[in-house]
């Protein structure tokens, strides 16, 4: 039977990995946000732009609909 991973163990893999693959790993798993959000990213590239940000490879883009008046 395997023993789970320490906390410490737990931070040392955060801090090199993929920031996309770390996103994803924190949204599946609640119990990991805390380690997560204690390690600094590290980014390649970030941009901030009007609707979007820019993380190394990966882009986020926020959009915005107009609701026409009388519609929902």
């Amino acid at each position: 039977m395997t023993k789970p991973w320490t906390y410490l163990s737990l931070k040392a893999v955060f801090e090199h990995v993929d920031v996309n693959k770390r996103f994803k790993i924190k949204s599946h798993c609640p119990t990991l946000r805390h380690i997560e959000k204690e390690v600094p990213l590290r980014l390649k590239y970030l941009s901030f732009r009007k609707n979007e940000i820019q993380l190394n490879t990966t882009t986020i883009k926020r959009t915005s609909y107009k609701n026409k008046a009388g519609k929902k």
